[in-house]
């Protein structure tokens, strides 16, 4: 399987994860093909279980996140939690 295979492939588990069964078309702005998928974490991330995750999914921050992000006020700590909770 090739690279583009590979990423492919991923950013269709992905998608599946992210919106279940529902139909995502490829110009979905909540999912953009150029920077969402799966990538490996060189060294990965080590749990509070002491579960070690080599790989995350990532999708592209919505301009709604990047306004939360860029607003004036409150800390980055409250701004990060807004922007994984919507």
């Amino acid at each position: 399987m090739t690279e583009e295979e590979l990423g492919k492939q991923n950013s269709e588990e992905l998608k599946k994860q992210l919106h279940g069964d529902a139909e995502v078309k490829e110009n979905d702005p909540e999912f953009s093909k150029s920077a969402s998928g799966f990538f490996d974490l060189p060294a990965g991330y080590l749990d509070k279980d002491g579960v070690l995750h080599k790989k995350i999914g990532l999708i592209e921050m919505t301009g709604e996140d990047e306004d939360i992000l860029s607003s004036g006020g409150g800390s980055m700590l409250d701004k990060l939690n807004r922007v994984m909770a919507n």
